[in-house]
């Protein structure tokens, strides 16, 4: 570990990190940034970033973040934001200091089959007007908050995620948001 990030992307690179082991980083264990960027991410074990996001997808990325565990994240285990659209499935999310996954400020990615558990705020946090993700065949549980957390005028389609035994609502919506539930929601 060391005071900045762990791993970075930018500037329309589009490599591949996998099977690494990454933890205690200062800044996100790993960054994505910036158009025309769209690396593969996938099988990486990311632990400990007391002060940051596991995944950091920003500035109008793409690429797939696939099949890693990511776990202890100060931040979101995995934030999208600035138009980005990066994939984000068959993660293990957990053990976070905020929420599981965050999607804000024009994220239109889409998310599923990640299971989503433990973290300290909602397991899946969606907000902004221009905020559209597709959240599809999540498992959100044992959360400290909400499972799923749309707010802020958000928009997007839930569907078939199980979301259970979290401490707040399984989907909570508020403040305009405006989400899609078809076949939306098994609650167990």
């Amino acid at each position: 570990g060391g005071g900045g990030g762990g791993v970075s992307f930018s500037s329309g690179a589009r490599g591949v990190a996998r099977k690494n082991e990454l933890q205690r980083n200062g800044g996100a264990q790993i960054a994505i940034s910036g158009r025309g960027t769209a690396p593969l991410v996938v099988g990486n074990a990311l632990r400990e970033a007391p002060a940051a996001a596991g995944v950091l997808c920003s500035a109008g990325a793409r690429g797939c973040v696939r099949s890693n565990e990511i776990v202890g994240a100060g931040k979101a285990g995995v934030r999208v934001c600035e138009g980005s659209s990066t994939a984000v499935e068959y993660n293990g999310v957990r053990g976070g200091g905020e929420c599981g996954i965050s999607l804000s400020s024009g994220a239109t990615s889409r998310v599923a089959a990640n299971d989503v558990s433990r973290n300290r705020k909602a397991g899946v946090l969606v907000w902004g007007g221009e905020t559209r993700p597709l959240l599809c065949r999540n498992t959100v549980h044992d959360g400290e908050q909400a499972g799923i957390y749309l707010y802020a005028a958000a928009r997007g389609v839930l569907l078939r995620n199980e979301v259970y035994a979290n401490a707040g609502a399984g989907v909570l919506i508020t403040e305009g948001a405006q989400p899609l539930l078809p076949e939306s929601v098994a609650w167990l």
